[in-house]
């Protein structure tokens, strides 16, 4: 594991990733943080539809402006054997604005820490990274946070639990240290750093969408972003089976997060009441697939929902309409590649949890604007309209506190239990502190041929190889929903 000392290294891979298009210019809007008493429900804009379907949901909103500059952070790795500050002790100065100011916080700057797996695998999070750095560029270019800059300090772990421990330890060890954890990559790194974010009040954006995160205690120091992989399922198996068939088959691959949205959809299937003709929950996986695909063709349900990944699913897929089946696909939104075989997805229906790269909305503007001002090459992907939206809401909560006076891990850590953020109509908005109130609104879209892969964030009409259908959405089966954990992580 090492701590970047500079963000050069993650920014030099962003230029890999890829995938949707637009134009127009935009300031990047700051998100307003509020206290959650209040927000309500409301049609969502339906602008950008592409079927004239109600779209019902939370209404994404916009407030007052905001900004962002590209500011690489640095700092370096600790002594494995170096001592960590007792639990809760958090050291702190007065700052020449009477800024009460505590770990990763200085006169002229803010440190937000992320710790990403692997940099041999430069397509991972590129995506995602690229719109945190866009984020905070401009926020920085507005002013930055109390007049301080926001740098993103960059740990690279091993992928695994022991990796994103260590990185965190040396976070916290190091001598400015980090306000909080603004990325955290993977499901059971992001479990391993419970107790220490607990002992340490650190605050924690995740890189997943895991149900776990918005439970009370579990998820009391994640400040977990938009829905779950869960309620995204909820609401695409019953718009699936409403509007592609309703005699369905759930196969899902092992492991998160197709757990988490294989739950989600089972949930759908009963709530609803939806004909289950196969049910191969975890067992979809790179292997052999001719039994599952026999059981395929010998139920022959109207629909097949899938939760794996692109190049499991493509291969499903494939072998399904070899071997004769004439349904329909749907699924999560990692199980479709736009830039894959478009024969393999002229039947294909996803959802997300936002809006997708170059949709007609406001907050699109500022995600571009931020985007080109970094890296006019970059390539396009609907990765960094989540990271985007993750920044986001981590600006809104130190925005909060600063207002306040007091720039503190303990301060951040109690305000995130109570913050509501205007999404600029990207996704809903979105407020924290109760199960009850969980994001459970997603974006359903039908898979469309002529994605170009070497469009960039500087091409104003690229094919991006989504048509939205419906959204923000959100199923009976998801209102219905209490919010609970859908799965476990092993």
């Amino acid at each position: 594991m090492q701590i970047l000392r500079a963000f050069v290294l993650t920014m030099a891979l962003i230029a890999l990733a890829g995938c949707g298009g637009s134009n127009d210019d935009g300031a990047a809007p700051a998100p307003t943080a509020e206290s959650a008493a209040g927000d309500e429900n409301a049609t969502g804009d339906t602008s950008s539809m592409g079927d004239g379907d109600d779209a019902t949901g939370e209404a994404a909103g916009a407030d007052d402006d905001g900004g962002i500059s590209l500011n690489s952070g640095a700092v370096n790795p600790t002594d494995p054997d170096a001592a960590l500050p007792a639990p809760g002790d958090e050291a702190t100065t007065v700052g020449a604005d009477g800024v009460v100011m505590g770990s990763g916080v200085d006169d002229n700057t803010i440190n937000v820490g992320y710790i990403v797996a692997d940099t041999d695998d430069p397509g991972a999070m590129t995506g995602v990274m690229a719109g945190h750095n866009a984020y905070w560029n401009q926020v920085n270019d507005d002013g930055g946070i109390a007049g301080r800059s926001v740098e993103m300090r960059v740990a690279v772990s091993n992928g695994s639990a022991s990796g994103h421990l260590q990185a965190a330890n040396d976070f916290i060890a190091e001598g400015t240290g980090v306000l909080m954890l603004g990325g955290v990559t993977s499901h059971q790194g992001t479990v391993a750093l419970l107790a220490t974010l607990s002992e340490h009040s650190l605050v924690a954006v995740p890189f997943t969408q895991w149900s776990g995160w918005g439970d009370p205690e579990r998820g009391a120091n994640i400040l977990e972003v938009q829905a779950s992989d869960c309620a995204q399922a909820m609401n695409s198996m019953s718009w699936a089976a409403e509007r592609l068939g309703d005699t369905v088959a759930l196969v899902s691959a092992p492991g998160q997060p197709w757990a988490d949205a294989a739950a989600g959809a089972r949930l759908s299937i009963d709530s609803d009441d939806i004909q289950l003709d196969l049910d191969a929950t975890g067992r979809l996986t790179s292997g052999d697939l001719t039994g599952l695909i026999d059981e395929l063709v010998a139920t022959d349900p109207e629909t097949v929902w899938l939760a794996t990944d692109a190049d499991t699913a493509a291969a499903f897929i494939r072998a399904a309409l070899d071997a004769g089946y004439v349904g329909e696909f749907s699924g999560v939104n990692q199980a479709y590649d736009p830039a894959g075989d478009p024969d393999l997805y002229d039947r294909f229906h996803l959802t997300a949890p936002h809006e997708m790269w170059g949709a007609p909305v406001p907050g699109m503007d500022a995600l571009r604007e931020g985007l080109i001002s970094q890296n006019a090459f970059e390539p396009i992907s609907a990765d960094h309209v989540m990271g985007w939206l993750q920044a986001r809401a981590a600006h809104a909560a130190i925005s909060r506190v600063a207002d306040e006076g007091t720039l503190t891990r303990t301060a951040l850590l109690a305000t995130a239990d109570s913050l509501r953020v205007a999404n600029d109509a990207l996704a809903p908005n979105q407020e924290w502190g109760d199960p009850a109130t969980a994001p459970r609104a997603s974006y359903l879209y039908e898979a469309v041929a002529g994605f170009d892969p070497g469009a960039t964030v500087s091409d104003g009409d690229a094919a991006t190889g989504y048509l939205l259908r419906k959204g923000p959405f959100t199923s009976a089966a998801a209102l219905a929903w209490d919010g609970s954990t859908c799965s476990t992580i092993d």
